[in-house]
Formats: C-alpha cells, structure tokens, sequence
C-alpha cells in the first residue's frame, strides 16, 4: 500500500511538473515569437529614460507617457522585420535600431550646442552644418556618455540577437496582434494624458494644441515630439476651425490730439482802456502740447472680420479690433529724419561689455537710451529667429523658420522696416558677413524686408576666414550708403560667432593681444576677443559717420541674437561675476539705441524684449504704424510691459512667472488682480499663436492696402526682383 501510495505521489508530481513544464514552455515560446517586439519596444522605452535623465533636472509621473507613447511607433519597425526573411530580418533590425539612436544621438548634440531641441524643419540647413564641425565634435565629446549608453541596444542586437530573438517570418496573426496592442495602448495613453490636467502646458495641451519642443521632450519624450514635429510640417497646425484665441474686449482709447484753434474763436478782446487786444493763438501760449493720440492706422478691423471667410483671418482681424493700441508720446518723432544702422550681433550679450576689449560698445551701452531690463530670449532656430523677432516685433514660430518662409514665399511684410523706409525715400541695404551669403534663406528673406541685399561674393569681398571679420563688412560696404541721405542699414554680424577658442576661431586670435592681460579664464577671453571685432566695427563706422558730417542725424540700434549659448556655464558665471539664474537671468542682456544727437542718457528701467525694438523705432522715427499689428510694444510708451521666453515663462512689471517651476515671483507688494497669472498665461498665449499666424497665413497681405508707405517694386528692381521659391 505505502508503494503503491508512493507510485501516485510519484505520478501526480510527475504530472504537476509536466503541466507545468508545458505552461512554461508555452509561455517561453510566446516571449520567443514576440521577443523581437518586446526587443523594440524595451529599447525606445531604455533610450528615452537615459535622454530624460541626461537632459532634465527630475523624473516625474509624466516619464510614464514619454516611455510608453515610443512603444506604440516602435510596433511599426518591428512588424516589419517580422514580415521578412531570416537574414533581411536581422539587418533591418539593426538599421532600424541605428535610424532610431541617430535620432536621440541628433537631439542629444543639437540641444548641447544650441540649447534647444531639434526640429525637421531645420533639415534643410544641414548642408550647411560644415562651419558648425568645431561645435559638433565638441559637443559629441561632451556627450560620450550619453551616445554610448544610447548604442547599448544596438550592440545587444548585434552580439546577442541571433541566440536571443526570432527574426524571419511569423505567423499572420502575430504583427496584427501587436499592432492592435499598439493602437490599443495608444488610445489608453491619450486617455490618461487628462489625469496630468488640461491646463497650458500640460501634456495634454502639448499634444494637441501647443508643440513648446522643451516640454514637449519633457512630458511627451523625444520620439513622439519628432512625431507631432513632422506631422505639423507635412500637414500644418490644423487651424482651421480657429485658433483658439482668448479675445479680451477692450475699446480704442479715446483720441487726445493737440487742441487746434477754432474758425469761431475769437481774434481779440476787450481791454481795460476799452481797446481791442488781439488775441494770442494757443500754440503760441503752449510752448509744446503733447500728441498723446494711439498709433494706429485707419483699418476697420470689425468689418474686415464681417467680410471675411476664412475662419483664421477673420479670428485675427477680431483679435485686433480688440487689441489696445500704445500711444504717442513724448519721444514721438524724436528721430524723424534720421539716418539708421540696425545691427543683430551675432552672440553680443551684457557679458561682451568690457572697458578693455570693448571700449566703444560699452560707451554706446551706457548713453543714448540705456535699458536696464532688456532680455533676449533664445528661440529654436538659433541666430535667423533672434534676427526674425528684432526685425519682425514678431515670435518666431517654434521649429518654423519663419524668416526663411517669408522670403520663399514672398510674404507680404509692409511693416518691416526697410520697406517703411523706403516707402518714405530713405536708401536701405541689408548686409550678412557670413561666407555662405544665402545661409537661412536671407537671399530671400531681406529682399523681401525691402533691402538690396549683399554678402561675401554677392555684393563684396572678405577675406574667407571663419568667422569672418566686421570691421571688413563695415569697410566694405560704408561706401554703399554713406553718400545718399536719407539711409538705412540692416546688418547681421558674424564676428562674435562660436566656438570661443583661439585656435579655431579667427576673430579670437587677432584680437588675442586685447585680452591677454585680463584675469579670466581661455574661454573667457577668446569670446572678448571675438565681440572686439564687433567693437572695432563699430567704432570704425562712428569715425566715418563723424568724417562725413552724418554722426549727430543718425540713429544707431544694436541686439543680440541670442545669448552666447556656446559658453561654459562656469564662464558664463564667471563674465557675470555670479552664478547666473537659468531661466530669466541667463537672457538678460543689452540693447544699444544711440543718436549723435543725444546729449544726455535717458534711463529706462521698464523690463522689454527684442520683439519690442520694432515698434520703439516706429514711433521714435515717426513713422506712421499700427501699434496692434506688433506683438512686441512701443518700450517708450505707457504700455504695461510683458516679456516672454521660449518655454512661455514671462515677466511682467508685477510678476515673474517660470513655466518649468510653477513658481511665481512677485515684483510689487501691491496684491495682484483676480486670476492675474492665469489671465497673463492667456496673453501669452495669444502672443505665439498670433505671431505664428500672421507668417503662416501671409496676414498682412490682408490689411496692406491701409499702409501708408505703399510702394511700388517695379521701380525697386534691384531690391524685389529677387527668386521666388515655392512651400
């Protein structure tokens, strides 16, 4: 009996591990025909994490998305390999495997270098990429760590993927059951996308209505953000039901013209002797009576909205019938008349300003208008969308290349300043010292501002180093218009270019004597040295303006780009003399607005920004404009200021507000209105989407026929008859 007892324990184990045995092996061949999906779906979801880690300060619950929402397009690649035979299988694997670390590897060294993440709109720069290879391989130095941790999926695949995977052709059923599972998590995720809120800059609100490329990385990872990248360049934004827009109906303030003299007022009076006493015009008893009337031009933006058809045409001409306009003030028309030089220098920032290396920028900064809280926000496409919002008083679109746009397509732009200039008879060209004359598509883009455009070898000659030289710009091209009064100059300087070092960079190494003597680090000095050559420019082009009598009737404007992104962030600190704050600080900088005329500074404390430079000129010129066709505003009028950041941070006179933080600073012990921060996220709002439309949408070829500086190209042939490309 005990035998026998023990024969069934014996068979009933034996039966339990075989069952077992088979559910294992069930189980295992399971994982075995999906383990190149698994093997996929593993990998995007490791790269992701390593980018998240390297690139942000911390994890949070939304690295759940990032993680998971590459898994569903991984599915793709996958399905694809299982469809094919053995050996082609193993090598799409890998190319597929490599295609997808050269995308995070490309992000990875474009946000080292320029501080921001890549976007598929800029492909079409990659020819010219060559003059960054310095940066480059500095920067794919500086991210070894992360490139290698990145390629340890490939080198798994290739070492251990022949044992471990099954590659060749599966069953019908299988890629269509891992494709369902792919829609099927997809559609979960975009479900638990509203446990994060709705709020702006939520993912939620990232991924259907604002692509901000820092949180979109951030919150929805690197894939799906060149995913919704790609789709709004192939397919738009998908405005056509409306923007969005948050209209705040306000009224046009009432006009305050000067008081003029009435045709029944009377011409004498009666005086103590009985006598008539003629009677003085006002003008005559006023010394001076301020115009504090709006600047705005005669268009009736409520009618054209009545008339119009297209749904995004008609919200904006809405937004601006409610849009309130600045006023004249007491510096309208200070300058009309004048001549203009307006620079964008390539990374000038506060940090260029030193009595050794630049005496002549640090004279100009501290006279004329001196702004003590001027910022210059960097935005996506580096130098061409800094030059775009100081010469637009537009946000560039993120990822967009607006300026290049406007050019191809030969947008309608009557508020740039060469074609406001020109309309009113003044000479106006526009240079770039860049040996790649066309870089950015300004061959295009600054004919179409109203420029005769040139650069090196079309127009002039420079000697080809790299950077090239300003001071050479400058003598090359004085002669273009020194003669011809009224004029106007736009130039984009290259001389301040990175990499800051003196043995790749020519301006660093001429000016190296400069700087020798100064108590700062390599880096330090060769970025001084670099923005001498701006100084010499210059101080180069002052001495010629003062030879030529035209000093005291010329305005000179000068803006950064961006800030020198390419600088250590201990050199950084180290030219500030303090750890520098990242979010608001780090873009703090100097604008130059500077007449001969001038004979005492004029201090403005008011915060502003690049996009406000336009409109500034506008009136300071007196030059007829309507201040509501300008995102940017008028520093110098009663305007309340509002100063905005690529990651949609702002300040205001009350408050600083930091989108990554939440976080708000207050600037006034007064309290603050009802829903202020969120009411100021709507104007911010409104600020990128109507900027964005106004390029996307050709706007202002809508209202140009109420611009007063209508201007007929034909008899400008040497400035607009330029090639035009399609979309």
């Amino acid at each position: 009996m005990k035998r026998n007892s023990g024969g069934e324990r014996k068979r009933v184990i034996s039966g339990v591990m075989w069952r077992r045995k088979r559910w294992y092996d069930g189980i295992a061949g399971i994982v075995n025909k999906l383990s190149l999906f698994l093997y996929f779906a593993i990998s995007v979801m490791y790269m992701e994490l390593v980018f998240h880690i390297r690139f942000f300060d911390k994890i949070t619950s939304e690295i759940i998305l990032a993680m998971l929402f590459p898994v569903c397009i991984a599915m793709i690649p996958a399905v694809i390999c299982a469809l094919l035979p053995d050996k082609i299988s193993k090598i799409m694997s890998i190319i597929f495997t490599l295609f997808i670390i050269i995308l995070f590897g490309v992000q990875a060294v474009y946000c080292q270098v320029f501080k921001t993440f890549f976007a598929f709109s800029l492909v079409s720069e990659a020819g010219n990429v060559g003059q960054f290879h310095d940066m480059i391989f500095k920067a794919i130095a500086d991210q070894w760590l992360t490139i290698l941790l990145l390629i340890v999926p490939l080198l798994y695949l290739c070492i251990f993927g022949r044992k471990q995977l099954t590659f060749g052709v599966l069953r019908w059923y299988t890629p269509v059951v891992a494709l369902v599972v792919a829609v099927v998590l997809h559609i979960s995720l975009l479900g638990t996308m509203r446990l994060y809120g709705t709020e702006y800059y939520s993912p939620y609100d990232i991924y259907y209505n604002d692509l901000v490329p820092d949180f979109a990385v951030e919150k929805l990872g690197v894939i799906t953000t060149m995913r919704l990248d790609l789709k709004k360049l192939w397919f738009g934004d998908g405005d056509e039901d409306g923007l969005g827009l948050t209209i705040f109906e306000t009224t046009t303030p009432e006009q305050t013209s000067p008081p003029e003299t009435s045709s029944t007022e009377p011409t004498s009076s009666t005086g103590q002797d009985g006598e008539d006493v003629p009677v003085k015009p006002i003008e005559e008893i006023l010394d001076y009576v301020l115009d504090t009337s709006p600047n705005i031009l005669d268009i009736d933006f409520m009618t054209l909205a009545g008339d119009e058809d297209k749904k995004v045409i008609k919200e904006l001409h809405t937004y601006f019938a409610n849009s309130v306009p600045t006023n004249k003030n007491e510096y309208t028309g200070m300058f009309e008349g004048y001549n203009l030089i307006k620079l964008t220098a390539e990374g000038f920032s506060t940090l260029a300003l030193n009595e050794t290396a630049t005496p002549t920028l640090c004279k100009l900064a501290n006279s004329g208008f001196v702004f003590n809280n001027f910022y210059n926000a960097s935005w996506w496409a580096s130098t061409t969308d800094g030059e775009y919002a100081a010469c637009m008083g537009l946000i560039p679109k993120s990822g967009f290349g607006s300026f290049r746009y406007t050019g191809k397509n030969k947008s309608s732009l009557p508020f740039s300043m060469g074609n406001m200039l020109t309309g009113l008879g003044y000479v106006t060209y526009g240079y770039h010292n860049n040996h790649q004359f066309n870089y950015y598509g300004r061959d295009l883009s600054h004919p179409n501002m109203g420029y005769i455009y040139k650069g090196p070898g079309y127009g002039f000659d420079l000697r080809k180093t790299w950077p090239e030289s300003d001071l050479e710009m400058i003598e090359a091209t004085l002669p273009d218009y020194i003669n011809s009064v009224p004029f106007h100059a736009y130039y984009m300087t290259i001389s301040g270019h990175a990499n800051y070092t003196f043995t790749g960079n020519s301006m660093a190494s001429r000016n190296k004597a400069l700087v020798a003597d100064l108590d700062y680090s390599t880096e330090a000095k060769a970025y001084l040295a670099c923005q001498a050559e701006l100084d010499k420019a210059i101080a180069k082009l002052m001495d010629e303006l003062d030879k030529a009598g035209l000093l005291e009737r010329t305005v000179i404007v000068l803006s950064g780009d961006h800030y020198p992104y390419a600088l250590a962030k201990e050199t950084i600190n180290e030219l500030a003399g303090h750890e520098v704050e990242e979010n608001f600080e780090l873009y703090k900088s100097t604008l130059i607005l500077w007449a001969g005329s001038m004979e005492e500074p004029v201090v403005i404390d008011k915060a502003c920004s690049a996009i406000d430079i336009m409109p500034t000129l506008c009136n300071l010129f007196g030059i007829e404009y309507d201040s509501r066709l300008y995102i940017g505003k008028d520093i110098l009028s009663d305007a309340d200021p509002i100063v905005v950041f690529a990651n949609r941070s702002f300040i205001t006179d009350k408050v600083m507000y930091n989108t990554k933080t939440k976080e708000t600073t207050m600037l006034t012990d007064e309290a603050l209105p009802d829903k202020y921060v969120s009411n100021m996220q709507k104007v911010v709002n409104n600020m990128f989407k109507i900027s964005a439309a106004i390029v996307e949408n050709n706007y202002y070829s809508y209202i140009e026929q109420y611009t007063p500086y209508g201007i007929d190209k034909a008899l400008y042939p040497e400035k607009y008859d330029f090639p035009i490309q399609t979309k």
